[in-house]
Formats: C-alpha cells, structure tokens, sequence
C-alpha cells in the first residue's frame, strides 16, 4: 500500500531525542518542509518516516545539518608580485562565514587566453581555512598573457566569489645599461634635450612608460618630469622651465 503521509522529526545537538516538527499524513504529495527559528551554527539531525493506512512505519537514518548559509562579503584577491612564470597572490577572509566554519578557498583562473577557469593547485589550497596567500606557477611559454583570477570561500553550505582581477605574468623590465645623455646640438641656455635608450629585457610584457626624473641642480632630491602619473614611451624628453644656466642637472629613468 502506498505511503498516504510523511512525517519529520528534529533534534538539536543538547536534545536527546528527535521531537516531531511535521505531521503530515494525508499529504503524500508534500516532500519538503522549512525548519525555522534555528540557532545560527547549530547542528540539528533530522529523520523522516512514511506513514498509510495502517500507520507509521520505521524512521529513516539521520542526517545532519548546521544552520547556515553561504559566505558573504568576499574580495578579490590582490597581487603583491609577479614575475615572467609567477603570481603571487593575498587574501582575506570574507566578512561573514555565513554561520558554518569556511572548509576553504578555491582560486578560479583562466590560461591567460580567455578559456573556461580551473580550480588552480587544488592540493595546496583546498580545505585550508586559514591559508591567505598562494604562488600561483606558470610556463616560461605563457610569459605575457593577461590572466583572469578570482577567489572562492566555501563552507559546507555553498560558496561566494570574489570579482575579477585581471594580471599580466610578467617581471620588471631589467635596470637600464646606460644613463641619460644629452645632445648638446639641441640644448639651449633655456633647455635641455634629454635621451635615453630602452631596456634590454622588458621583463615579458611591453612597456608602458618610461619616467625621467631630475634633480634641482644643487644634488638635492629628484623630482619626476614625466612619465609617473601618465604613460610616455618616447626615448627622449626636453626640459623647459625650471632650469638655470649655467647650473649642473643630474637625470636618470625608469622604465
């Protein structure tokens, strides 16, 4: 005879026995119910048994569950280094582990090429709670694409996501072989043609600016001319304004 009913019984973790919270045994067709004013965190057990005309039958085995939901307020994780075959890569915790305590963190990236994400080093980075910092290695052949990364919390109810960062594998270009000359056919008493030469190994990614930076004739501090706060990829620069004749100004680059 088929069941007519189900009933559901809860128990917290201090209860000793399962209490019932669902009767419902002219409602075959009813297979869910919402246990409500649960404790966050706490770890409740549940079972079920069938019910028909001629009565209750044997629960079910347990299984439990905590009251919780999935992380919230997850940023992105941020770089602190890369180099032409690593990312090195922070994080923190999320804002609220949702109730349950985090199993762990997933870091999401693509191959560099805009391809689906992977799971990346699993082993490492998988069900370590507490772990906030991971060096992500690449293929020398890979040096130069721009990598999609994002991070995931996870606890036993579900996960959250952090948005995207975007981040070129790359290293710094390499220290400039040469200072900065200056070409006298083109400077004047009321400026100065500055030159430059670009790096030998721009470091897996190409240049975005170069910086020139001068000091004030007296060897005190130097001072950017350009290139720090907007790119400039030109391998010389005239100075105007500023400058004095007859006085000794030292320059040097970045690039």
């Amino acid at each position: 005879m088929p069941a007519t009913g189900y009933r559901v019984y809860m128990k917290a973790e201090e209860d000793l026995v399962h209490s019932m919270i669902y009767n419902g045994p002219q409602s075959a067709s009813i297979f869910t119910y919402i246990a409500s004013n649960l404790t966050t965190g706490a770890l409740y057990s549940f079972i079920v048994s069938a019910v028909n005309f001629n009565g209750e039958g044997p629960t079910s085995d347990p299984v439990l569950f905590t009251a919780c939901t999935e992380p919230t307020g997850l940023k992105a994780p941020k770089v602190v280094l890369t180099s032409e075959t690593t990312i090195d890569l922070v994080w923190n915790a999320p804002d609220d582990d949702g109730g349950c305590a985090l199993i762990g963190f997933e870091l999401m990236v693509d191959n560099g090429l805009g391809s689906a994400f992977v799971n990346a080093d699993p082993s490492i980075v998988q069900y370590k709670p507490f772990l906030r910092s991971h060096s992500l290695n690449f293929l020398p052949s890979m040096t130069g694409r721009t990598f999609r990364i994002y991070l995931r919390a996870v606890n036993q109810i579900g996960f959250i996501e952090s948005s995207l960062i975007n981040v070129v594998l790359a290293g710094v270009p390499r220290k400039p072989s040469s200072a900065p000359s200056t070409i006298l056919s083109k400077t004047t008493s009321k400026s100065l043609y500055v030159q430059y030469t670009a790096p030998e190994y721009d470091g897996g990614s190409a240049v975005l600016t170069y910086e020139l930076q001068m000091d004030d004739g007296k060897g005190g501090d130097f001072i950017s001319l350009m290139g720090f706060k907007e790119n400039y990829l030109k391998l010389w620069y005239i100075v105007e304004g500023n400058i004095t004749k007859g006085k000794l100004y030292r320059f040097r680059y970045r690039t």
